[in-house]
């Protein structure tokens, strides 16, 4: 993202270690790390997903790649963030998948709006995820992947 109010990789991991902790009481720092692995071999073996349907795989996806960019080190998709995201919300976070649905789609509400032409944000270009993403990062739907991803982060995958 670029401009003066965009969320560098640094900044959003740092912002989201308070939310890590909280996630880690949650799950377990076990857990997360068996979660983490698991999410690198489906990625691997390039297994379909059991929990998330493909077209919020695909946004999830794509908003992550924003979030956490493939630069020099390896980003959300060559970590197979969006694994992670299907193996926790199919088990122990399974109580939250209504939730991510609903702020998903609270979250892409409007882009057609916004970017004639898109109806996803997955259609739009970098430089569009970045203003939509810099437009709503107080969104439920931010938040609970600023959590997520460090979490993922955090457990050394990225």
């Amino acid at each position: 993202m670029s401009g003066s109010d965009s969320v560098s990789r640094r900044d959003f991991l740092q912002g989201g270690s308070a939310a890590v902790g909280a996630s880690a009481m949650r799950l377990g720092w076990p857990a997360a790390l068996a979660a983490a692995q698991a999410a690198c071999s489906a990625r691997d073996e390039g297994r379909t997903f059991e929990t998330l349907e493909a077209a919020e795989a695909r946004e999830i996806e794509a908003f992550a790649a924003r979030i956490l960019p493939t630069t020099t080190t390896p980003g959300a998709r060559e970590a197979g963030v969006i694994y992670f995201f299907d193996n926790v919300l199919g088990g122990p976070m399974a109580g939250m998948l209504v939730g991510v649905r609903g702020s998903l789609q609270a979250f892409q509400a409007g882009i057609g709006e916004r970017f004639p032409g898109a109806s996803a944000f997955s259609d739009l270009d970098d430089a569009d995820q970045d203003t939509w993403i810099s437009e709503n990062e107080n969104s439920p739907f931010f938040s609970l992947a600023r959590m997520r991803f460090a979490r993922f982060a955090c457990c050394g995958v990225l």
